[in-house]
């Protein structure tokens, strides 16, 4: 079991983008574990890789006791219908803020197999978006799954065709960036 430390805010690797995951390997299989024990700790919703330190698109998330993960997410789907409530994150300790996020949205993304797998969630996605881009402090309307309902997140934008961005957890609308 290897629960890899969180990095946090001013650490270089959460501004860095993302990769697109291309290898199906051992080296992803490892990765995937070491994110899956690292979001099976008390308080964690979603880690993306990313907030451990390695920038491509893959994220664990623990919504509810189910453990699961994600490598290349999109969101293909998002509800109109919002929802708000105050958000953390983990790369960013201590701070809480209020976040408007889409009530529902739907994921295609791949297994850490390579097989084909989605995710109908409600609430925002934790991981999803961390997996794209870089992290900010600044703040967006998101979408995603119920993982940030009890989770935090730093503020990302998706892309224009909905894929996901951020150097950590969350989904936002892409029309919505301060």
């Amino acid at each position: 079991m290897t629960i890899r430390p969180i990095r946090e805010l001013g650490d270089p690797v959460l501004r860095t983008p993302s990769d697109e995951v291309t290898a199906f390997d051992d080296w992803l299989a490892a990765l995937v574990r070491d994110l899956l024990d690292t979001v099976d700790h008390p308080g964690r919703a979603g880690v993306a890789a990313a907030q451990i330190g390695v920038n491509v698109r893959a994220f664990a998330y623990n919504i509810d006791g189910v453990i699961g993960h994600m490598v290349n997410p999109v969101i293909v789907e998002r509800s109109e219908e919002i929802q708000d409530g105050d958000e953390g994150c983990l790369s960013v300790p201590g701070i809480w803020a209020p976040t408007v996020r889409a009530m529902h949205c739907v994921a295609e993304g791949s297994m850490s197999t390579a097989s084909p797998c989605g995710w109908r969630a409600r609430g925002s996605w934790p991981g999803a978006s961390s997996t794209r881009s870089t992290t900010s402090t600044g703040r967006c309307s998101s979408t995603g799954s119920p993982a940030t309902r009890a989770r935090p997140r730093c503020a990302h934008c998706a892309t224009a065709d909905g894929s996901a961005r951020g150097g950590h957890p969350a989904i936002p609308r892409p029309d919505a960036c301060h």
